[in-house]
């Protein structure tokens, strides 16, 4: 396997996680389902417990998806009883941190392996 193929394969799982994290949207519960039609969301309650709720959709005055347990549950909270909704969006920061990160590490490896495999005679 070429070297290009195993830094594709460890580069591309940990800069798909690091680049996202779950945002608070200042919009109501209802408005966020709506307009951003988010894959999943997470919802905190108003008495505190926190759960993540895939494929939300408003049902009336309530909020209902599916929370995964042992395997994936449908449940339905009302909506106003729902304290904040977060989201996952892409963070420009993250990415940049994680770009640059990956490159020093790139070239301290690239740099570590050339001076490992070279002789006194040529270095």
């Amino acid at each position: 396997m070429n070297m290009r193929r195993i830094l594709s394969c460890i580069l591309l799982p940990a800069y798909v996680a690091s680049c996202m994290s779950w945002r608070v949207e200042p919009l109501s519960p209802a408005q966020v389902v709506t307009q951003e039609e988010p894959s999943a969301i997470r919802v905190t309650m108003k008495y505190g417990s926190r759960f993540e709720l895939e494929s939300p959709v408003v049902s009336g005055d309530s909020l209902v998806g599916l929370v995964k347990t042992e395997s994936y549950a449908p449940r339905g909270v009302l909506l106003a009883d729902i304290s904040r909704v977060e989201i996952k969006k892409g963070d420009a920061l993250k990415t940049v941190g994680l770009v640059v990160g990956l490159g020093m590490l790139f070239v301290g490896i690239a740099t570590l392996g050339y001076y490992a495999s070279c002789d006194d005679a040529f270095c």
